[in-house]
């Protein structure tokens, strides 16, 4: 399994894509990755969504999908100069009191480029955006949290070093480094630069790290020459007391840095550890680091009682166990939860939920502590996520695309979410002929609160328009075959309750020229990417209606 995985990853690296997507009628400027839904056995009323960013898909963006594997949300966005941003690590939060989605995004699949981290409410609405600011020190995307109650923000970044002194002569270096910001005035409160503490040729990598990263980089842009990433930092969050915990990836070390002076109050792993693991673990390529109190987590029989949250200290992380280099550290990837004993500098795992299939992530993944007490794990390259109970007893296992892609996500969560976009749902209107019963399609993206579609028909824009029927919502894009021809249309979002949401703008139906409805069915022509007009002939008119994704593409 290591060779082929390596054999695979080198692909990804080298920016292959094998993902194939249908478009939706509605939204053809949308093609998100399948979800599969392999084992579910939650209870009928989680009403839960998944919060993915598929990378290697054929357009990379955040996503929102429900448990039965729909899409709800897809934000497709670009850069200036027309690149695809790839997002990572899209969660809900609350931020003063109301909800709302963080999450980061970067001109380059692996690895910071252009990095920036965007806040929106529950609209869809900008609310707030961090990026660069200054070009010395770069942001990482690899995590983003707002911390102490929505005033700050914690972020990792990254400064290269043209010409940095080693054992092996002078280098060129990337030092890990992470900063607090205030939410508001965007002011560094605290920064913590890696080479400060961590010397420079500390390393858990099976091989030099200059040739390690010359390989990475080939792969990734076709040669960008060496350049070292030291501790090359893929998580940073706060620890019970206010300090800061630093999971360095290439060190394969947790740190725990002190909020006042920046220096290391103690190391989990790597060359120097500060802890013994008593059940000999080791610490391996890890992703995704959060701490959590004790009541939380399960706590050994023998050690009932005698722990407090003054004395121990519960982590979660992805155990990646394998990286392509060297042999593998444990049977498979798997999420764990450590317990620290603070006093007696040891540590133990508590709970451990290996991958179902026994295979190895090679890249990224994540482990989230849900409200129920279950554990949801996001198992990164390998394209899948799966809910355990807090007992080990699998629940709910879903795979991201075909089984033959190459799409993965760097974390996986699977959170509560209402929201209502602040732009109108999306609706289209066909006739295979003239005459021909119409089928009309209806969407809203992002909308988690639409139970069904009430569908409207006319022949003039000053009405009157009739209801043509409601039908309850099938997916991302629900289709209704009406019982007539009709000239204009559109639609309303039901909720449960029959309140309506939303509202369409009326559009024109589609009747494709006599040439081309032959490659057309009385359903939909086969690629609405390539209906550039309508023909109102039918109507005693000319061409004249051009055919165009409406303004909340961009928006949505």
């Amino acid at each position: 399994m290591p060779l082929l995985l390596s054999v695979v990853w080198l692909c990804v690296l080298a920016g292959v894509s094998l993902v194939e997507t249908s478009p939706y009628v509605t939204r053809p400027d949308i093609h998100a990755p399948s979800l599969k839904v392999l084992v579910d056995r939650l209870d009928p009323q989680d009403k839960d969504l998944l919060f993915f960013t598929p990378y290697q898909s054929r357009k990379d963006s955040a996503r929102i999908y429900d448990l039965q594997g729909h899409l709800i949300w897809d934000r497709l966005e670009f850069a200036p100069d027309g690149a695809v941003f790839h997002a990572h690590n899209l969660h809900p939060l609350v931020l003063n009191g109301k909800p709302h989605l963080v999450y980061t995004t970067s001109t380059e699949v692996h690895g910071p480029k252009e990095v920036r981290s965007v806040i929106l409410d529950d609209t869809y609405s900008f609310i707030a955006e961090f990026k660069n600011m200054n070009n010395r020190i770069l942001l990482d995307g690899h995590d983003f949290e707002v911390i102490r109650g929505g005033t700050a923000v914690l972020q990792p970044a990254w400064i290269n070093h043209a010409a940095y002194p080693t054992e092996t002569g002078t280098r060129p270096v990337r030092e890990a480094v992470f900063q607090v910001l205030d939410l508001e005035s965007r002011e560094v409160e605290f920064e913590w630069f890696s080479l400060d503490d961590v010397p420079v040729n500390e390393t858990c990598l099976g091989v030099d790290p200059f040739d390690y990263l010359y390989v990475m980089q080939k792969s990734r842009s076709g040669g960008l020459g060496a350049k070292s990433e030291r501790s090359h930092i893929n998580t940073v969050t706060v620890s019970p007391t206010g300090d800061y915990l630093v999971a360095g990836y290439h060190v394969c070390t947790i740190y725990l840095i002190n909020a006042t002076t920046a220096s290391i109050v103690w190391r989990l792993g790597g060359s120097s550890s500060s802890f013994t693991f008593i059940d000999h673990y080791e610490i391996r390529y890890l992703h995704h680091l959060r701490a959590h109190p004790l009541e939380d987590v399960n706590i050994p029989f023998s050690l009932q009682g005698k722990v407090s949250n003054t004395t121990h200290l519960a982590l979660s992380f992805f155990d990646n166990a394998w990286d392509t280099y060297g042999a593998p550290t444990a049977r498979s990837s798997s999420g764990v939860v450590v317990l620290l004993d603070l006093i007696h500098m040891t540590a133990q795992i508590v709970e451990r939920y290996p991958h179902p299939g026994g295979a190895y992530a090679a890249m990224f993944g994540s482990i989230d502590l849900l409200p129920s007490g279950d554990r949801f794990i996001g198992w990164g390259s390998l394209k899948e996520a799966t809910q355990f109970t807090r007992s080990g007893e699998l629940v709910y296992h879903v795979q991201i695309g075909e089984e033959t892609s190459m799409v993965g996500s760097l974390r996986t969560f699977k959170r509560p979410w209402s929201a209502r976009p602040h732009w109108a749902p999306d609706v289209f209107s066909y006739s295979w002929v003239c005459g021909w019963p119409s089928v009309l399609y209806a969407s809203w993206n992002g909308a988690t609160d639409v139970h069904a579609w009430t569908f409207y028909g006319g022949d003039s824009s000053d009405g009157p328009f009739q209801s043509l029927g409601t039908v309850e919502k099938d997916g991302f894009e629900t289709s209704m075959k009406a019982g007539r021809s009709v000239r204009l249309a559109y639609v309303e979002a039901i909720t449960e309750d029959g309140e309506v949401l939303g509202r369409s703008p009326v559009v024109k139906t589609f009747i494709p020229e006599v040439v081309e409805s032959r490659g057309c069915s009385e359903h939909r022509c086969p690629d609405t990417l390539h209906w550039n007009d309508t023909s109102d002939t039918c109507y005693g008119h000319d061409h004249g209606f051009l055919r165009k994704v409406n303004d909340q593409t961009f928006l949505g």
